[in-house]
């Protein structure tokens, strides 16, 4: 696909996503979360910043992203993630600044059905990696202390239901 957006700023508005077309995409497809942003890119710095929404981190770098509702793809130096996704991102930058290297990501922004008699949106925002990352993070290095996990043995009927 080429590419057809070039915007300031990678965000979900400026890839076309409204807020009642996101609760529509996860209501029909409740109770599954469903991919609608996909972005790559190597991430080189990260910023704070604040706006009417709250405080937010801005990534900058070379970045593409695509819509996967109608498949408009976009190149930008910056990014600016919902909060669940930012924070894999930060994650993954700030391991790689250790070494004063580049963070490459990889990711899919989900949304699913949040039908939430508090108000607000009818969608919660998620999140799911595209590539496995390497390096030890702090749970990582904890895992290899702890003593091997002993894991349960199936009962038939689980069994039975995982093959298919």
């Amino acid at each position: 696909m080429s590419v057809s957006l070039f915007p300031k700023k990678i965000t979900t508005a400026s890839m076309g996503f409204t807020t009642r077309q996101l609760e529509v995409v996860a209501e029909e497809n409740q109770p599954k979360a469903v991919p609608v942003l996909r972005v790559w890119g190597i991430i080189s710095s990260k910023s704070a910043g604040h706006s009417q929404f709250g405080t937010f981190l801005k990534f900058t770098g070379e970045i593409a992203a695509q819509n996967l509702i109608n498949g408009e793809e976009a190149r930008s130096q910056a990014l600016i993630l919902p909060s669940c996704a930012e924070t894999v991102v930060t994650s993954l930058f700030d391991q790689a600044a250790k070494d004063d290297s580049t963070a490459q990501i990889a990711l899919e922004v989900t949304v699913s059905f949040n039908n939430s008699a508090k108000g607000g949106t009818k969608f919660a925002y998620g999140v799911k990696p595209l590539i496995d990352y390497k390096g030890e993070d702090a749970l990582a290095e904890m895992a290899k202390k702890l003593p091997a996990p002993k894991f349960l043995t199936a009962v038939p009927e689980i069994k039975k239901n995982s093959k298919k």
